[in-house]
């Protein structure tokens, strides 16, 4: 579990790099490269923490469960 929480980091730091350029920079190309960079991140992150989430409670629970589960309209 532990390797798996490293991946939070390893999906986080491009987005802030890119967040910061595009702050910096404020140019079209540097915008695109944030929406671009952050859509799959986002993804590896929720899958991330779903994994960590399975692993812990030893409990499959399908990632759209899951998902409705944080939102409060299903309970595991």
């Amino acid at each position: 579990v532990l390797v798996l929480r490293l991946r939070f980091l390893v999906f986080a730091v491009p987005v802030i790099v890119c967040l910061i350029a595009a702050l910096l920079l404020q140019n079209l190309v540097s915008c695109l490269a944030l929406a671009f960079v952050a859509l799959p991140c986002l993804l590896g992150i929720v899958t991330t923490a779903w994994r960590i989430y399975v692993l812990k409670n030893r409990h499959f629970l399908p990632l759209s469960r899951w998902l409705l589960s944080c939102g409060g309209v299903f309970r595991p």
